[in-house]
């Protein structure tokens, strides 16, 4: 269900997979076969315990209905590229703009009235 690597992840991303043949035995077996990835299962992340409970279920769900489909859950890094520093101007950000679009519909005087 889960892919290894050194470091402990702490967010996973499901997919939704297809395979060709050797139809996995236990919910949380991925497919041996070649397996395709068709979409995310939801959007964004979930910690281990959440994707580890929807893989489960979903992978229960799949083989009671026959479908050639499971759900993997793949560990993932979140970085904040381009995050300033405490204290750091925002013009020194390489390329950053902050995004004041939501100040035009309000004017300063209504904002915090």
């Amino acid at each position: 269900m889960y892919a290894q690597s050194r470091a402990t992840p702490q967010h996973y991303r499901v997919w939704i997979v297809q395979f060709d043949r050797c139809e996995p035995v236990r919910p949380d077996e991925v497919p041996a076969a070649r397996a395709v990835a068709l979409e995310p299962a939801e959007e964004g992340t979930m910690p281990a315990a959440e994707a580890r409970a929807y893989v489960e279920a979903f992978n229960r769900v799949a083989a009671r209905g026959r479908r050639r489909v499971r759900a993997v859950a793949l560990p993932v890094v979140i970085r904040y590229q381009g995050e300033p520093r405490p204290g750091q101007a925002l013009d020194t950000l390489p390329g950053a703009r902050p995004d004041t679009s939501w100040a035009t519909e309000v004017g300063p005087a209504e904002i915090g009235a």
